[in-house]
């Protein structure tokens, strides 16, 4: 076991140092931020589409195993939410760490194309219930961990020598629901949390190193 073990490390370690690697930062501008509930609420609530007025931002590496393939990781900082409007206006708001762990095919060139797959843990911060006099802390109604899946297309441009622009496209579906089914005092409404789940479409530009 120990020789099997010893043959893989040697063939792996010299595979890694020819792999292309790249860093970089990228920031989701508030406008292109948005998110949709999907699911019974368990109450008649007219619930929105959320836009949340905030810079999304986080940093990735790109991992380029083969000339057509990479694997990307992240580590973001997002809000989502979602809005109701009955029986009065309010919103649940939630800031999240979200880690995706991306399948890349990608051009060979310098300025290339890439279309994306993959998935997404979405680890809670905080949770906050807005109302129109009032907000409180609403952590305790939400999942602390969920799964999201991801699809996505992107490019990127070499603007001098290791440094490149890139900018994508992505949307993404949760597998597990947003949170558990609690009853509300403020309001008096009982909240299906476990039957929602949150579609969410991002455009997000960044700069990337790539060490060549």
């Amino acid at each position: 076991m120990k020789k099997l073990l010893l043959a893989v490390i040697l063939l792996i370690v010299p595979y890694c140092l020819f792999a292309q690697f790249s860093v970089g930062f990228k920031i989701t501008p508030f406008f292109c931020n948005a998110n949709r509930a999907f699911g019974s609420t368990g109450n008649d609530v007219t619930v929105q589409t959320g836009h949340f007025g905030v810079w999304n931002f986080g940093g990735f590496i790109n991992y380029g195993f083969k000339e057509y393939f990479a694997l990307q990781t992240e580590a973001n900082y997002r809000v989502e939410g979602l809005i109701y409007t009955h029986p009065v206006e309010g919103a649940f708001v939630q800031e999240i760490v979200e880690v995706p762990l991306l399948f890349q095919i990608k051009g060979k060139n310098k300025n290339y194309g890439f279309v994306e797959l993959g998935l997404s843990l979405k680890c809670l911060i905080s949770a906050t219930h807005y109302l129109p006099n009032d907000e409180y802390n609403a952590d305790s109604y939400f999942n602390l961990f969920r799964l999201s899946g991801k699809i996505g297309a992107g490019g990127v441009v070499n603007i001098w020598r290791n440094f490149s622009i890139t900018g994508n496209l992505r949307l993404g579906y949760d597998i597990t629901p947003i949170g558990k089914p609690i009853y509300e005092k403020r309001t008096n409404q009982n909240w299906a949390f476990d039957k929602i789940r949150y579609f969410d479409l991002n455009i997000f530009l960044g700069i990337m190193y790539t060490f060549r």
